[in-house]
């Protein structure tokens, strides 16, 4: 039996009938309790393991981030225990497992090195149980809707998760919350989590076919006391490799015009398209407008998805982009553009990303459709956030797997579609109001998320191509959504003319900083219920709120403040607001404010709030 304790926490491992189990307990209290770590690998009997040695370990520095949700310089401090196991067979295999306990979790690998007579390793089965005293409510991401973007619309109990995909965010106490995940998934299939054989418990399964020495990825066990302590959590990234690029310059977040649901808008004579035309229009705007980038999306090549048509090298008819990417540079607007999956199968990935650099004006990638799973998929998406970053390129994966804090190591990658998409395709169901009160305790501890939001025109949205289903929010929450779900880049759904015919609600995302922060911090929330957001720049603050389909006051201390008198603007929804009906109606009030006073809104079923505070002396 040995002990690992960090703070509050300590970490038990120890050997039962040749198992390997694990427990922990916070200000010996028991929260995760006895559990087993198990390998299975193919052509091998079920191993009964004995422990031939440990060492301890512990580990302590600080790194700063390129950009992020807070500038303050990040600890990574762990004290670190790996146990030496053997296999009691007639070949002896050698098996490490490592636990790092952390002030605010405990994260688990094991590590099998080389060794003489194996050289070549299936795992068939990798689990790590997580087992409690109770059948606790349960957020996740179902993986049972394509490729884990679906939200979860509820609470589930423990009992009942099934295909599920990580972060899973459960609630053991009004002091205790529990995330499940994984960090440092290089070259492994990620794990999926289900409801395990023994009541009230988790279990994460996975495979892996690799080359000795073999490591798995990190099993994560956050556990905080409070909401805020985890979405403030620095561990998942901690346990990631640090930069890999040397001069990281050209990464640059910031807020982005976005062509595709907005083909098909008309304003007067004019009407959106795949066209030049369009996309002055997009750069003309973000010029003037305090947007730093144009994201082209699909279309606008020749067919990515058929290998006898692909050319992602020539544009199609109505759009020069070679003239786009000038008209950009030109304005100090950067261009990304959309490529499928498919193209960097049949064409050299290289010589794309050579060419659209060649073009001058192009900052970043959009990568699409990498909807499967599977060990090459995890490393496709890491080899293509490389290939970016030597080229001094951003990069924003969709459909992708699911993200493990990899933006740690590659910065580059400003954002992940690792979420259901506003407006998606129409056999994916639209985010419900409480599910968007989730999504910042889920899929937003995994990595920025790319949501897309800011749709004024919600009563025109189905005359479009692209808008396939009504949207479930009012416009003011889809204002307060820019803070709400935290992105590297914030990519905007509507047209110049939509955002000209509201500029003072506009105003709001002009003010917006180009999507790095100072300091984030939850405000007040409840998982499904409602979830309320500041985040600051400078002396400014913006908060976003967002309530699920009740209708809801909330009131927020605001003592958050430095000394002197700021002005406060609230952009809420209309006494009358609704998100079934009424979308676009708002009100915009300001008011003085200062630290110690508290500011109260109302928000309507389906609803939010979002405030700018700023300094005046």
């Amino acid at each position: 039996m040995s002990h690992l304790i960090n703070n509050d926490l300590d970490v038990e491992l120890l050997e039962d009938k040749g198992g390997i189990f694990y427990r922990i307990q916070k200000k010996e209290q028991e929260v995760i309790g006895l559990s087993r770590i198990a390998v299975t690998l193919k052509g091998y009997p079920a191993f009964s393991w004995k422990k031939i040695g440990e060492k301890y370990d512990s580990h302590e520095d600080v790194w700063e981030r390129i950009w992020g949700a807070d500038s303050k310089p990040v600890k990574n401090q762990y004290n670190e225990l790996t146990a030496i196991y053997q296999s009691e067979t007639e070949k002896k295999i050698e098996l490490q497992v490592i636990i790092r306990c952390f002030s605010d979790g405990v994260a688990i690998r094991y590590y099998i090195p080389e060794q003489e007579h194996i050289d070549y390793i299936h795992i068939e089965k990798d689990l790590v149980e997580f087992c409690m005293d109770g059948n606790y409510p349960v957020w996740f991401v179902d993986d049972g809707l394509y490729r884990g973007r679906a939200m979860n619309q509820g609470a589930v109990s423990v009992n009942t998760v099934s295909d599920a995909v990580s972060p899973i965010t459960i609630k053991k106490a009004e002091n205790c919350y529990i995330c499940l995940h994984e960090a440092d998934m290089w070259k492994y299939e990620e794990g999926i989590f289900s409801s395990g054989e023994r009541r009230n418990s988790i279990c994460c399964k996975s495979v892996s076919i690799s080359a000795t020495p073999v490591v798995s990825p990190w099993r994560v066990i956050l556990i905080c006391d409070n909401l805020n302590q985890l979405f403030q959590s620095a561990t998942i990234e901690n346990l990631n490799p640090a930069n890999k690029i040397k001069d990281p310059f050209f990464v640059k977040p910031g807020k982005s015009m976005w062509d595709w649901r907005n083909h098909g808008a008309t304003y007067g004579e004019y009407k959106y398209g795949l066209n030049t035309e369009s996309m002055f229009r997009y750069i003309d705007f973000a010029s003037k407008n305090r947007i730093q980038y144009l994201m082209i999306d699909g279309g606008w090549h020749a067919d990515g998805r058929d290998m006898y048509k692909v050319n992602p090298l020539v544009s199609v008819k109505n759009m020069d982009m070679k003239a786009i990417c000038s008209y950009g540079k030109k304005n100090g607007i950067g261009i990304w553009l959309y490529i499928d999956d498919e193209a960097f199968i049949y064409l050299d990935p290289e010589m794309i990303l050579d060419t659209y650099k060649s073009w001058g004006g192009g900052v970043g990638i959009k990568h699409g459709f990498l909807g499967s799973r599977g060990q090459r998929r995890c490393m496709d998406t890491i080899r293509m956030a490389d290939l970016c970053a030597k080229r001094e390129l951003m990069y924003d994966p969709h459909e992708p797997e699911r993200p493990w804090g990899m933006h740690r190591t590659y910065p580059n990658m400003l954002t992940t579609e690792f979420i259901n998409a506003t407006y998606d395709g129409p056999d994916r169901p639209e985010a419900t109001p409480t599910a968007l009160t989730v999504i910042p305790f889920t899929n937003c501890l995994a990595a920025p998320v790319d949501r897309a939001c800011a749709m004024f025109d919600i009563n025109g949205e189905l005359l479009r191509d692209h808008c396939r289903k009504k949207v479930l929010s009012t416009i003011v929450s889809q204002l307060a959504q820019s803070i709400t779900f935290f992105t590297g880049l914030l990519v905007l759904l509507d047209n110049p003319h939509a955002y000209e015919k509201r500029m003072d609600l506009f105003e709001f995302i002009r003010q917006l900083p180009p999507m790095t922060w100072d300091e984030s911090r939850v405000l007040d929330a409840e998982i499904g219920k409602y979830v309320c957001i500041g985040r600051r720049s400078n002396t400014s603050w913006f908060i976003g709120a967002l309530t699920n389909e009740e209708e809801r006051e909330l009131t927020i201390p605001v003592n958050f403040l430095g000394p002197g008198n700021y002005l406060m603007t609230l952009y809420q929804d209309a006494a009358d607001s609704h998100y079934l009906y009424n979308r676009e109606a708002y009100e915009i009030r300001t008011v003085s404010v200062k630290n110690g006073d508290s500011i109260s809104f109302r928000m309507a079923p389906g609803g939010g709030c979002a405030v700018w505070i700023r300094l005046i002396f």
